[in-house]
């Protein structure tokens, strides 16, 4: 997982690990940006937790962090044969070079970010996540919007019984489209 420090928050950092977590072991937790510089200073606490390194980059360049995150990323996937997967966390569309040439090399490529996100780095990942959908609030009450199980459930068998007459499978998109009440 490599991060762009200087383009994503710090405070949705546990979020994003969870979700990359999910999905399988994460080898590397690298987070670039120019850490002199005290707008980066919330990340100090979050990576010592999280076990993440920084990784130092000067602004000698304009986007030299992105720079050294794409460098040390292709030098990954030219020398680690383990790596079957890269996570690029960052909304800066000048990753989608990146995502392709990790796609050519026939690793799989998600990407977490704002959903202001440009859509040529989006559709250059397999999966991208956005950082606003994480951590949503998951609770029965507002799953079910409010419906005890068995009521759901209820609902659920008579949409059912209303769509597959002879037949033993429905489309779920029909299911929706039932009126119950």
């Amino acid at each position: 997982m490599l991060v762009d420090g200087e383009n994503a928050h710090p405070k949705k950092y546990d979020e994003v690990l969870n979700e990359v977590s999910s999905k399988g072991s994460i080898a590397i937790k690298w987070v670039y940006a120019n850490w002199t510089l005290p707008n980066h200073k919330g990340w100090k606490e979050i990576m010592l937790e999280t076990g993440s390194a920084p990784k130092q980059q000067f602004h000698i360049a304009k986007d030299a962090a992105d720079h050294a995150l794409i460098m040390d990323a292709i030098e990954l996937i030219c020398t680690n044969d383990r790596i079957n997967a890269f996570c690029i966390v960052s909304s800066d569309g000048g990753f989608a070079g990146l995502a392709h040439r990790i796609r050519e090399k026939g690793l799989h490529v998600m990407a977490i970010g704002r959903s202001n996100t440009p859509v040529h780095f989006r559709n250059a990942c397999h999966d991208f996540i956005y950082v606003e959908n994480l951590a949503q609030d998951n609770s029965e009450e507002s799953f079910n919007d409010g419906y005890e199980d068995s009521a759901l459930d209820e609902l659920l068998l008579k949409a059912f019984g209303q769509l597959c007459g002879d037949e033993s499978s429905v489309y779920l998109g029909d299911l929706g489209a039932i009126s119950l009440f």
